[in-house]
């Protein structure tokens, strides 16, 4: 595995190879990928970006660093894939209306303000739509929306004279290819990571298309639009080669043997709706409904399987699982890979249905986890002033602590607790959310003192004294007092400890502070 270092211009400033001791690549569908790794040394100081070939491809990945984190003989990344970041920040779309233009065409209206080309691109129909003051990411997010398309991104990188080519954005139909790979349900080879309650799905749907135009427009007054389209009169046999049976005047359909496992108690089916908004002729709208049918009769299942197991699949490879528990087959895609960069045999790959559908916009909040989650399971250590304890900071315990050492832990809300390690566990030394409701009720007492005496009343004046000279004595000087005591005695105890003891001493040649000698 060899990894490029990038600077701020993107330009390449170094190599790492040798000195990778792990590497892993997160990509799922339609979101940003996500890469760790581990070196044995520190990468360049002016390194903001790291480059990478895909697994299994000839095209790059270019990643933005965010977070490092320096642990004994190692130092720990986090990093993300950088077109998110940039494109939810580069540039921005003022005002763009396309009008019947296909993908490609929409494509390359947004991505001309960009460092970004349009890549491969599948043939789509034509569609409208508006981008309004809006940034680059959430107008693709449009797209692959309206056109019902999966996105990636691509860097073109000459590894002969170590220069970023060209930046591409890919819109595909579907990632990935049939297989023709079957596996059962409850097979060894597969675990189940999730899987979804019964009563969640339907056992026949309703399905409604476009709508139709029930009043011709005059003299420049719109067209009306009411009802939308239905298949009630549509008959389907399965004498006749149909999937299922459906007598004329019926609006939905129903798959009786899914209703027999999973309908009501006196046999009546389980109802849903689907729309078809494109659709506008009627046996089309039967056949998408009853695609969508064979999809929403089972429960939603997700797996979780080895590549040492199962082999290699790509991300969106479609597979069949078979349940014989329902007398099914049905297809499915991988939606999520893990790949271990320095050993492919160690990956691993989700299959199934993808209860967390990330979109993709969403990374730009998924970014600001990813940094959140980073900062919060990495711990940074830094010498004591005596030069013999350590003082952590971050939100997870130390894994190894000497008496005396310090942990200034991060509550997550802006707050810190200081703890200190004493006698084989860690004790509650102090907390600035202590101190900083303390300094709210002081604030607050003191506006409500300082309303009373606009007042001018002599009794509610000399009352709203002594109720903050009470509060003082009470509770905020012993906090105030209590919090000093405790930072006093963390301080000087520690030097204290460091100094030799008297009874350490029996050298009569010792000058030791505190050691004397009788004649």
């Amino acid at each position: 595995m060899i990894l490029y270092q990038l600077n701020k211009k993107q330009d390449v400033i170094g190599i790492v190879s040798s000195d990778i001791l792990s590497a892993t690549f997160e990509e799922q569908i339609n979101t940003a990928g996500n890469l760790k790794f581990i070196t044995a040394k520190k990468l360049r100081d002016d390194c903001l970006y790291v480059l990478l070939q895909r697994p299994s491809a000839t095209t790059y990945m270019c990643f933005k660093i965010l977070t490092e984190t320096q642990e004994d003989n190692q130092v720990s990344y986090t990093a993300v894939e950088s077109a998110y970041d940039e494109l939810g920040a580069y540039s921005y779309i003022k005002d763009l209306r396309p009008q019947n233009r296909t993908a490609k065409e929409m494509l390359t209206q947004i991505l001309a303000q960009t460092r970004y080309s349009v890549g491969y691109v599948a043939d789509t129909g034509t569609q409208s739509t508006n981008f309004y003051y809006t940034t680059v990411l959430a107008s693709l997010q449009s797209v692959v929306n309206l056109f019902n398309l999966e996105i990636t991104f691509d860097v073109v990188f000459d590894p002969i004279d170590n220069q970023v080519k060209r930046r591409l954005v890919n819109l595909y139909q579907q990632q990935g290819a049939r297989t023709g790979r079957r596996f059962e349900y409850g097979d060894k080879l597969l675990s189940v990571t999730q899987e979804q309650s019964s009563e969640e799905l339907v056992t026949a749907l309703v399905g409604r298309g476009s709508s139709v135009q029930v009043i011709e427009g005059t003299d420049g007054s719109p067209d009306g639009y009411s009802r939308k389209i239905t298949f009630a009169d549509v008959v389907w046999k399965k004498s006749a080669g149909n999937p299922l049976d459906k007598p004329a005047g019926q609006e939905y359909l129903e798959d009786p043997s899914a209703t027999a496992v999973y309908g009501f108690s006196d046999g009546k089916p389980r109802i849903g709706f689907v729309e078809f908004d494109k659709i506008n002729d009627k046996n089309l709208l039967i056949k998408a409904t009853y695609d969508k049918l064979q999809e929403l009769k089972r429960p939603k299942v997700s797996f979780k399987a080895s590549v040492t197991d199962v082999g290699s699949l790509n991300l969106g490879d479609t597979v069949a699982i078979i349940r014989h528990d329902l007398k099914i087959e049905y297809l499915t895609r991988v939606y999520k890979v893990t790949h271990d960069l320095l050993n492919a045999q160690n990956g691993t790959i989700e299959l199934g249905d993808d209860f967390q559908k990330a979109s993709i916009t969403s990374t730009i909040s998924a970014v600001q986890d990813t940094v959140q989650s980073a900062k919060e399971y990495s711990q940074s250590a830094l010498q004591s002033a005596n030069g013999k304890n350590t003082n952590f900071y971050g939100a997870n315990q130390p894994l190894y602590a000497v008496e005396g050492d310090l942990w200034y832990k991060d509550l997550g809300n802006g707050e810190t607790e200081m703890y200190q390690y004493k006698n084989g566990s860690w004790e509650l030394i102090t907390s600035t959310a202590e101190l900083h409701n303390t300094q709210k009720e002081v604030d607050q007492a003191i506006k409500d003192f300082i309303f009373v005496f606009q007042l001018g009343l002599n009794e509610t004046m000399n009352d709203s004294l002594a109720i903050c000279q009470e509060q003082f004595k009470e509770y905020w000087g012993q906090t105030l007092v209590n919090t000093l005591r405790a930072l006093h005695d963390v301080k000087y105890r520690q030097s204290e400890e460091d100094e030799p003891e008297e009874d350490d001493c029996d050298d009569d040649d010792c000058h030791c502070h505190g050691h004397h000698h009788h004649d």
